[in-house]
């Protein structure tokens, strides 16, 4: 979806499209809306898997690791010089930010905070299986990476990107979790009864 909308509008254009929507209201609910990104505030969902669930934790944990290196192993390593939009669009668009709001100037791509979002909706949508979560836990993950577009602190490009690391993360966590806990069960099967 991310893909086809730049493909409509451009690089520029499809970051000046969701950028420019805005009003005093969006920028006090994408102000907090994009906290959905950060790790910790999925912690109450994590101490319920961890105290009711515990089997699922290590899940949960393997998950957040492989999409922080993901992303952080894209921003600072195979692209540390991209450059956030405000830095590069400023000069020539009245690009919209938020009083208040710190800007970062390097390190556009991949939008951490959209592979985080995306990996734990992914996650949890596996773990919850409910078709209200599901639909939940996806649409902040959409409205995370929205609201870093919004804010001026990534190209769609930039969400994009961190909407597919986070897929690989979610999949790649899920596979091997499920693995693990075949190779488990076959284990303990094999096991003769004393």
């Amino acid at each position: 979806m991310a893909v086809i909308f730049v493909l409509m509008h451009g690089k520029t254009g499809s970051f000046l499209v969701i950028n420019q929507m805005h009003s005093p209201f969006f920028d006090v609910f994408f102000t907090w809306f994009t906290y959905f990104g950060d790790a910790w505030i999925w912690l109450p969902l994590t101490i319920y898997f961890a105290i009711w669930r515990r089997k699922y934790l290590l899940l949960i944990v393997f998950a957040l690791l492989l999409c922080n290196f993901f992303a952080q192993f894209s921003k600072h390593v195979i692209f540390p010089d991209d450059l956030r939009p405000f830095v590069l669009l400023a000069e020539d668009f009245n690009v919209h930010t938020i009083p208040g709001v710190d800007i970062s100037k390097r390190n556009s791509f991949p939008s951490g905070h959209t592979t985080t979002a995306f990996t734990l909706a992914l996650i949890f949508t596996y773990l919850v299986q409910r078709i209200w979560a599901n639909v939940l836990f996806l649409l902040i993950a959409f409205g995370v990476g929205w609201s870093r577009v919004y804010q001026g602190q990534h190209f769609v490009t930039d969400v994009a990107a961190g909407m597919l690391l986070g897929m690989i993360a979610a999949f790649l966590a899920i596979g091997l979790f499920e693995k693990f806990e075949y190779q488990k069960k076959e284990t303990i099967k094999q096991k003769p009864a004393t």
